[in-house]
């Protein structure tokens, strides 16, 4: 197909065209046409480079399937971590304020890792710090002081990279 759109076959179709008002091409004006192929040699070579790469496709597709069926088979998720990410300025006010115990009993009675980012400078020493350490500690999970947007954003990406890869249909 590519060599008929060729500059020499091109004029070739065009200088066999029949007609005045249309021309066409005609079936016999057609098989007089010549067309030059590489030798038989050349041929088999290109063929047998597109069988290996097909092969190779295959290899892929096969290595993608088994992929997708890690991912969301049943037994995909079974040691997968569940994650809350405890947000907070770090400085109790009301209600319960004893949040390692809360995060400790929670985390441990439903397999659940928390991760505590505090964004205030009160909570990044002393006693609020020491507290909210303890927090993440007994939550399995990391402690993050970031009152800046770039610590922040650092903080998310750390347990960003620390999750499972899950595939989404």
């Amino acid at each position: 197909m590519y060599q008929l759109q060729s500059p020499p076959a091109y004029h070739s179709l065009l200088k066999g065209a029949r007609g005045t008002a249309q021309k066409g091409i005609y079936l016999k004006s057609l098989s007089e046409v010549s067309f030059a192929l590489p030798p038989l040699a050349e041929q088999r070579r290109i063929v047998a480079k597109i069988e290996e790469l097909f092969s190779e496709l295959d290899k892929g597709i096969e290595n993608l399937k088994l992929a997708q069926a890690q991912l969301t088979g049943s037994a995909a998720r079974t040691n997968a971590n569940h994650v809350i990410i405890l947000l907070t300025d770090g400085i109790p006010t009301t209600g319960n304020t004893n949040i390692a115990a809360l995060t400790q009993g929670y985390c441990q009675s439903n397999n659940i890792i928390t991760d505590v980012i505090t964004f205030s400078l009160e909570a990044s020493t002393g006693a609020y710090q020491s507290a909210m350490q303890l927090a993440a500690t007994n939550g399995n999970g990391l402690y993050f002081n970031a009152p800046t947007s770039s610590q922040l954003q650092t903080a998310f990406q750390t347990i960003a990279d620390s999750l499972p890869a899950v595939y989404i249909k």
